[in-house]
């Protein structure tokens, strides 16, 4: 008996045709986006290590990150409180292992250093979220340097009580940004999802920028 072969048809042709055509509009596409980003994995690999280190620190400290304990129990409260994140970092070395994460590879204005004793404001490239506990799953723990509100750059202890108002910078990620969560997850975000992420935290969000 022989076997009958099926013949490619119009319907097959005009299919592979539309495929090709629909490749090539939205790979470029695709590309010009990722590239006008400039969200390169390296800098949320790094912002998911810190998330993690601060979980791991606050697991060893009553469930409380360094920002809510006094700097006489080992965190660093009154620091931040002053508009500082230095201490923040410093006083979960021992989580971080190196210091060299806490500089986003595209942050020029940031020098990257790999001794703790060499940490300055200047090796470090992400703000610190306050009145974050490990509890509050979907809060923004840490981010990029490049927010602002107001269209002015942000720097030291800032308040955010209108999410409208804040906004990311040209600067380090092409008017995009990377924020960590306290669940421990990492996420490239346009100004319209940060500002989301801050509307559904339902309170003012407190951040110390370096």
């Amino acid at each position: 008996m022989r076997r009958r072969t099926r013949a490619f048809t119009s319907l097959d042709l005009i299919i592979v045709v539309g495929t090709v055509i629909l490749a090539g509009l939205v790979l470029p596409h695709l590309a010009r986006s990722k590239a006008r980003c400039g969200c390169g994995p390296r800098c949320l690999s790094n912002l998911k290590q810190v998330a993690l280190a601060f979980r791991m620190w606050a697991n060893d400290h009553g469930d409380a990150f360094p920002m809510q304990v006094p700097e006489s129990n080992g965190g660093s409260l009154e620091s931040v409180s002053k508009g500082t994140v230095l201490s923040t970092f410093l006083v979960m070395s021992n989580e971080l292992i190196s210091p060299k994460i806490l500089a986003c590879p595209r942050d020029t204005g940031r020098t990257r250093t790999n001794q703790f004793a060499g940490l300055t404001q200047k090796s470090i490239s992400y703000f610190v979220g306050l009145d974050l506990s490990p509890t509050n799953r979907n809060g923004i723990l840490i981010g990029d340097r490049n927010i602002s509100v107001g269209r002015t750059l942000a720097n030291g202890l800032i308040s955010v009580a209108d999410p409208a108002t804040v906004s990311w910078t040209v600067s380090i990620h092409q008017v995009n940004g990377n924020v960590a969560l306290t669940d421990g997850s990492a996420h490239p975000v346009t100004t319209f999802g940060l500002q989301q992420l801050l509307g559904n935290s339902g309170q003012t969000n407190r951040f110390v920028v370096p």
